[in-house]
């Protein structure tokens, strides 16, 4: 009934099969296919074509832009003061120059992988070429519980597509889902810091529900969410900064 959701499936199979999924009534499975496509917010190097290649810092193909579903704009470094949270924001518009000059994203695989982006692989998410360019879990006071990384941390998946399949730029909307915290990277509408967050940010129900179409339940999210990571192969997560 649904093309390309192997993975979908087989997550799904994997939690029935969890004590605690006999403790409480289960999802079915146009429930979870639909909430899983509500969190479909990315699309990496909406201005090009092709697979998402690995970071090089010889090959410029290997830097893209991250556009957003929500805002319709670009995700990207950008100050927001001092206590303020990560630098991390949107840009003012979604034209073709905007899109160039946001195209600074980069994506790392582990040691060894050849080849482009996979679906379901666990990759590092970084922004240019400075000293700190990767993106990592780490809690604090203001905005999102992220930080930068001198090293890159392999602590994110991309969802969405067939595991194992590559990653296309410029084409599919897919899941960002952070591996260490267990959620994925939304847009989240703050009154400080940048516009980005996770389904247990605060002020949850009155602002992330709203932004997905007030669908959901928040419980329901994660553990769909979670059945998609449960296809994957489970992977060690370097943390060290």
């Amino acid at each position: 009934m649904y093309k390309a959701t192997h993975w979908l499936t087989l997550a799904l199979t994997t939690w029935l099969m969890l004590p605690s999924a006999q403790a409480s009534e289960p999802l079915n499975f146009h429930d979870a296919s639909s909430i899983v496509a509500e969190y479909k917010q990315w699309m990496i190097g909406a201005n090009g074509s092709g697979p998402v290649i690995p970071h090089s810092e010889r090959d410029h193909r290997s830097n893209f832009n991250l556009k957003g579903a929500v805002p319709k704009k670009f995700l990207q470094y950008e100050k927001q003061g001092a206590g303020r949270g990560i630098n991390i924001g949107w840009t003012d518009n979604a034209s073709a120059k905007t899109a160039t000059k946001s195209s600074r994203w980069h994506f790392s695989r582990k040691p060894g992988a050849n080849g482009p982006i996979l679906y379901g692989e666990s990759v590092a998410i970084g922004w240019g070429d400075g000293k700190q360019p990767f993106i990592r879990y780490s809690k604090r006071k203001v905005g999102i519980n992220l930080d930068w990384s001198k090293r890159p941390v392999y602590e994110w998946t991309l969802l969405g597509g067939e595991p194992q399949t590559p990653v296309k730029s410029g084409e599919d909307w897919l899941v960002i889902y952070n591996l260490r915290h267990n959620a994925p990277l939304i847009y989240f509408d703050r009154s400080v810091g940048g516009h980005i967050g996770w389904p247990d940010s605060q002020k949850w129900g009155l602002q992330t529900v709203k932004s997905i179409g007030n669908r959901v339940v928040t419980n329901d999210v994660v553990k769909a969410l979670r059945w998609a990571v449960g296809s994957v192969p489970t992977v060690e997560i370097d943390i060290k900064r």
